[in-house]
Order: C-alpha cells, then sequence, then structure tokens
C-alpha cells in the first residue's frame, strides 16, 4: 500500500501520462483507490486516537477479565480481615470472593495479578465534603474567601479510596453539578458526587460568597430554585 501522498502523487502522474504503466486506465484505477483506501485509513486511525477514554491515563490494569490473587479482604461488614482471598472482576463487577488455595473460577485468558502483602477495601463514602477551599494568605483584616477546587478535589478524593461522596453545601451549585456529569460521562477522574444546595446564611455571615437570607420568604425561596 503506497503512503497517502505517494498515492496521490502516482494518480496525478497516471491523469497526465496514462500511457506509461502496462494496463492502462485499469492500472489508474487501482492506483486511485489505493489513495483512497489509505485516507481512509488514516482517518480512521485519526478517529480511534481522538476517541481513546480520558481516563485511560489513570487506569494501570484494563482487562475484561482480572485476578487478584493471595489478597487480604476487608469486606466493610465489621468482620475480621480474610487473608489469602481470590477476588474475580468481569467488566468492572466483583464475580467471585474465594480462596486462593480452592482451583480457580475464572477464565484461562483471565490476567492474574499477585497481590501478596496487599489489602482490599470496599470504596469509602464520604458524608460531608467540600468541593472548595480556603484561599491562602488572606490578610488580617482581609475576607474569607473560598476557591472552587473542582479539578483537584475529586481527584484527590478518589485517590484517598473515596469513591461516593455527598457535598457538605455548595459554594458554586452550577459547577459541582457540571463537574457530577462530567465525571458520570467519564471525561475526566472523580468519584460519584451527591450534590447538595448552596448555603443558607443569616446576617452578619463570615463568608461574603453566600447569600445572607432576609427573611423566612427569601429562604423559601432559596429551597424552591
Amino acid at each position: 500500500m503506497f503512503p497517502i501522498d505517494t498515492a496521490r502523487t502516482v494518480t496525478e502522474t497516471c491523469n497526465e501520462e496514462p500511457n506509461l504503466f502496462p494496463g492502462g486506465p485499469n492500472l489508474m484505477q487501482n492506483l486511485e483507490r489505493a489513495a483512497i483506501v489509505c485516507i481512509a485509513a488514516a482517518l480512521s486511525l485519526s478517529c480511534a486516537a481522538q476517541h481513546k477514554s480520558p481516563l485511560a491515563t489513570y487506569v494501570k490494569e484494563d482487562a475484561p477479565v482480572l485476578v487478584l490473587d493471595h489478597v487480604r479482604v476487608i469486606d466493610g461488614t465489621g468482620a475480621a480481615p480474610q487473608d489469602d482471598m481470590r477476588i474475580v472482576i468481569e467488566g468492572g463487577k466483583i464475580t467471585v470472593l474465594e480462596n486462593a488455595g480452592s482451583h480457580g473460577n475464572y477464565p484461562a485468558n483471565a490476567k492474574v495479578l499477585d497481590m501478596t502483602g496487599k489489602t482490599v477495601m470496599p470504596g469509602l463514602v464520604g458524608m460531608h465534603e467540600h468541593l472548595f477551599y480556603p484561599l491562602p494568605d488572606r490578610p488580617a483584616d482581609g475576607l474569607a474567601l473560598y476557591a472552587e477546587a473542582a479539578d483537584s478535589a475529586p481527584r484527590l478524593y478518589l485517590a484517598g479510596g473515596v469513591t461516593t461522596a455527598r457535598t457538605g453545601g455548595s459554594l458554586e451549585p452550577y459547577t459541582d453539578l457540571e463537574l457530577k456529569r462530567a465525571i458520570e460521562a467519564g471525561k475526566i477522574p472523580g468519584p460519584k458526587l451527591d450534590i447538595t444546595g448552596p448555603y443558607l446564611e443569616g446576617k452578619g455571615t463570615f463568608a461574603i460568597q453566600m447569600h445572607q437570607l432576609s427573611d423566612p420568604d427569601d429562604a423559601a425561596r432559596l429551597v424552591d430554585y
């Protein structure tokens, strides 16, 4: 198969001097088809590269069937840890939990990882988490200001083992909602988010970024928004 530029050059030459090649018009048509095939292949490869998952960088092991062998398991029920266990993961779901000494209940083509000395536990569920953080270097008489950490916070929660997080109030509700959608769409890494509403502050609030309620009707309007 010709490279794209070479195929195009040969095709143009055929158009100008058709008698130079044995086979005449047929050869010219074949070369044109070869050029089209080359271009189509290049476009397909380009599209495949463009559709690579944005999360691929963060995935260390990716196999249809993954086996964690000789691992210590803490199941989160309060039961004692189980040593020398085997976990079989198929299609992203745990399908088998058994002793590593038992007959392997997994396909022959599974990817097996020796997890000796390592521990597996369920993901943590955070019930009061924030997606913002105080800005540094606040002057002694300055305002208390907070910055949305939409990029770093989800990654840090996930890195710390938090796979589900409920926010404890929202500083930028629309940002939080868009962040939740981006995570669910697989565009960025992060835990499953349960977004709460904005803060309801009374008069004299310490945070100028939070709405100060004027009366009960104002509170009702905010809740119903």
